[in-house]
């Protein structure tokens, strides 16, 4: 009887070491963190944004906001893209409710974290881009839309401070996403090497617009 005892209780603290093994990894997780919430997201582009592949899109202005309630492994950020051109012809996006839907995965580095992206839209809804062949937009010559899209590779993250404020720079290069064109002036094609590329700064602002701080924290 002793030695069952002993065999019970030793299979009982393995269990309950196991247990807390695995609750204190799940609470390391890699999660988007703010000084207070909600904390506001505001998200500026360094350099273009660039979503190539056949005709290519170039903006030269890229921004986004977004809402982080509590500690979380995704934000979610509305994109708005301004100074748009694809092969010379201005080009205006349209987002139709669909967001970036961004997942943290694993931590890379001290400062460094690494996660996956998704197009993500309202029930029959899709992003479009159209390019049009006067600057005032009247003469459509070319519309790529893309659909709803979940696990797309890679997002990159980097926690950094600007003056005493903690930031975040986020890195897409989001790649193999599906995309459909047509038009007058571009090929009818599905393509499936989408490529969305660009350089994002990530602040946190409290409901009276004063700056807080926004990091990653955990493993």
């Amino acid at each position: 009887m002793k030695q069952t005892s002993k065999a019970f209780l030793g299979a009982l603290m393995a269990a309950l070491a196991l247990s807390a093994a695995i609750a204190s990894a799940a609470q390391a997780a890699p999660e988007f963190s703010a000084k207070e919430y909600p904390a506001f997201v505001k998200g500026v582009h360094v350099g273009p944004v660039e979503m190539t592949e056949f005709g290519g899109i170039t903006c030269e202005e890229g921004s986004y906001e977004g809402v982080l309630s509590k500690l979380s492994t995704t934000l979610t950020l509305e994109p708005k893209y301004k100074k748009c051109k694809s092969q010379g012809f201005p080009v205006t996006y349209f987002w139709n409710g669909c967001d970036y839907l961004l997942h943290l995965k694993e931590k890379t580095g001290p400062s460094n974290y690494k996660g996956n992206f998704d197009f993500a839209c309202p029930a029959g809804k899709v992003i479009e881009a159209k390019a049009y062949s006067d600057e005032a937009h009247t003469k459509q010559t070319c519309r790529l839309t893309i659909g709803p899209q979940s696990g797309l590779l890679t997002v990159t993250y980097t926690n950094f401070k600007e003056g005493a404020q903690k930031k975040i720079e986020m890195g897409f290069e989001v790649k193999k996403f599906v995309f459909n064109q047509e038009g007058t002036f571009c090929p009818t094609l599905k393509g499936e090497n989408g490529l969305l590329e660009g350089t994002v700064r990530l602040s946190g602002q409290d409901a009276e617009v004063n700056p807080i701080d926004l990091e990653i924290v955990g493993e």
